[in-house]
């Protein structure tokens, strides 16, 4: 991975991770926060111009974002319930693929 990968990769984490802090504090819908995390993702992979590196540093961001979402879920379920990992994972990459739910 070239260096300008790995530094778009560690800044693209770093902006994931405040609104992974922003998402607990305000708890955002996921139909918003979703969606505004793959913004993120698309602006940090547009700084980079080589394909293989665009895909890298998409697939790290984008198993980063999914692995804070899910921290988020498996903290909010119910007590006595285990969460639904399945449910979770699901609404994560509908919405990061669709950006809403259909109507």
């Amino acid at each position: 991975m070239s260096p300008l990968a790995e530094t778009a990769i560690t800044i693209g984490k770093a902006v994931l991770f405040q609104l992974h802090q922003r998402n607990q504090q305000v708890s955002m819908d996921d139909c918003d926060y979703i969606p505004t995390l793959k913004s993120v993702i698309t602006g940090v992979v547009s700084t980079v111009s080589e394909p293989l590196s665009q895909r890298q540093i998409q697939q790290t961001l984008y198993e980063y974002a999914r692995e804070l979402y899910m921290q988020v879920w498996v903290e909010n379920g119910e007590e006595d319930e285990d969460p639904e990992i399945d449910e979770g994972l699901e609404t994560f990459d509908y919405l990061y693929e669709h950006e809403a739910w259909p109507e």
